[in-house]
């Protein structure tokens, strides 16, 4: 395994230096690909030269306005969006109460989410060649192929990848597909821990709050104190779909010594970023047949199909962009509904900056998911405490005023609330200017509130939602105070 992936370095250095040539050649292989299926024909695909022609021709899409063409692939038409038949759907696990169902074809298995996972792999052991991963098993945390549609199967994109793994390569990993397709979470997430307590377990792979949640029932069946304590030869976490940064202390407390951390980008509709280096943001994956364009987000109108896009040539540092992609899956100039910012042009290295519906502005503050992931971990840091999960969202006092009401989840408790609450107000004024001009002389925006809920609030709402396990999440920042109300209620009754 490991001189194979090594073989991978030469492809994934060429793709860093050659980005923007790429990128063209990406497109150019999806439309004549796509040009025989109904949606090319519609739009012309066989005309279409280069990338003006494309931008020119090809409307921005989003999930409601390609869901006609999903229903028609539901029902068994092939050639829709891409060639062939789709087997797959995969169920999107983002933070609306309505589930997504995104096309996920073969080729987009094979040559993106796949192949961005081993080049992920060659660019670690290229990094670290002493590494020891291989000498034991990867723990991986997923979802569930939870639904048929007939011949179609429907679940969490890890289980879809799962059912499609190499038999060889399930010798390297854990639990077993039996457990990892558990539909019931509690008593998945028991079969696994009592599986995977006395196995030799080298790599971590999922989302931080349910990786956190097995490996504390791990440390209670064991009767240890740390993670490393029952697998000495843990070495690397790989993790993706939340900002890891308000987890990370509690993370390393419980795992009990230093190890790698990788963050990536890997979403139901493809795999577009992995983090390849000490330096700040992941490094796009512009060969894994993903076609990338960026809305400047102040211009972003999620009703508009004819908005001003730019190729990755024209990016700019540190400005925020709304990310459209188009793959070998059918997701014509889709808008995924996430937020980047670039951190370097050379090679291309990108950070998610939220969501383009979770932003709050309701004071013009432009608050962004970021900028509260960053201000609770950097509190929590300082006051020696940590979080399981929060949510914010904007309360009126009267006279077109109001604050920020923070629901938190402690795992940690500070020992002063108020002053977790005044230094976190504090550090989200230092991350954003116009955070910090709204709260000037607290005319316009007050000092934030910060409520401490009960334990298991979160849980419970997630639940009573059946979005427990896989890559589901919580909301962060809303807009409203539904979320906020509905949480409260469960955190009073529990």
């Amino acid at each position: 395994m490991r001189e194979y992936l090594r073989t991978r370095m030469a492809r994934i250095e060429r793709m860093k230096k050659s980005a923007r040539d790429e990128q063209l050649h990406v497109l150019q292989q999806l439309l004549n690909k796509a040009s025989a299926t109904r949606f090319g024909k519609q739009y012309g695909f066989q005309h279409l030269k280069n990338y003006t022609q494309f931008s020119q021709s090809v409307p921005i899409s989003t999930y409601e306005k390609l869901q006609p063409y999903f229903e028609s692939i539901k029902n068994g038409e092939s050639n829709v969006l891409w060639p062939g038949k789709v087997n797959y759907f995969a169920k999107s696990s983002g933070t609306t109460d309505r589930s997504k169902y995104i096309p996920l074809t073969t080729d987009a298995i094979n040559d993106n989410h796949v192949k961005g996972g081993k080049d992920l792999m060659a660019k670690y052991y290229h990094r670290f060649p002493n590494s020891k991963v291989f000498s034991g098993k990867s723990f991986i945390t997923g979802g569930s192929l939870s639904e048929h549609w007939g011949s179609i199967g429907v679940g969490d994109v890890s289980a879809v990848l799962l059912h499609r793994m190499p038999e060889w390569l399930q010798y390297f990993r854990e639990p077993s597909r039996q457990i990892a397709t558990m539909n019931n979470w509690d008593e998945k997430v028991e079969a696994i821990a009592q599986r995977i307590t006395n196995e030799n377990i080298t790599t971590l792979s999922g989302v931080p709050t349910w990786m956190m949640v097995i490996m504390k029932r791990v440390l209670e069946i064991s009767k240890k104190d740390t993670i490393t304590e029952v697998w000495p030869n843990i070495e690397l976490f790989v993790h993706g779909g939340i900002d890891f940064t308000p987890y990370k202390h509690g993370f390393e407390t419980m795992v009990g010594k230093p190890i790698q951390y990788i963050n990536t980008y890997n979403a139901s509709e493809g795999f577009f970023a992995f983090q390849d280096s000490e330096e700040e943001g992941m490094l796009l994956h512009t060969g894994c047949n993903v076609f990338y364009e960026f809305i400047p987000f102040h211009e972003f109108d999620t009703n508009s199909e004819g908005q001003n896009t730019i190729s990755i040539e024209h990016v700019e540092l540190y400005k925020r962009y709304a990310l459209v992609i188009s793959t070998n899956s059918g997701l014509w100039r889709y808008a995924i509904g996430d937020v980047v910012e670039f951190t370097a042009l050379n090679p291309y290295r990108i950070k998610i900056a939220g969501r383009t519906k979770q932003c709050i502005n309701t004071f013009g503050e432009e608050l962004m998911v970021h900028n509260t992931d960053a201000a609770i971990a950097q509190t929590c840091h300082k006051l020696s405490c940590s979080v399981t999960h929060y949510t914010v969202a904007p309360l009126f006092t009267g006279s077109g005023c109001g604050y920020h009401q923070w629901l938190i989840e402690f795992e940690t408790t500070p020992e002063d609330l108020l002053q977790f609450t005044s230094l976190l107000d504090s550090k989200l004024r230092l991350l954003n200017s116009d955070y910090d001009a709204k709260r000037t002389a607290d005319i316009i925006l007050k000092q934030l509130q910060v409520v401490a809920v009960k334990k298991d609030t979160f849980y419970t709402w997630l639940k009573a939602k059946g979005k427990l396990g896989g890559q589901h999440k919580v909301p962060r920042l809303q807009n409203d105070t539904e979320f906020i109300t509905n949480l409260t209620k469960i955190s009073q009754q529990l």
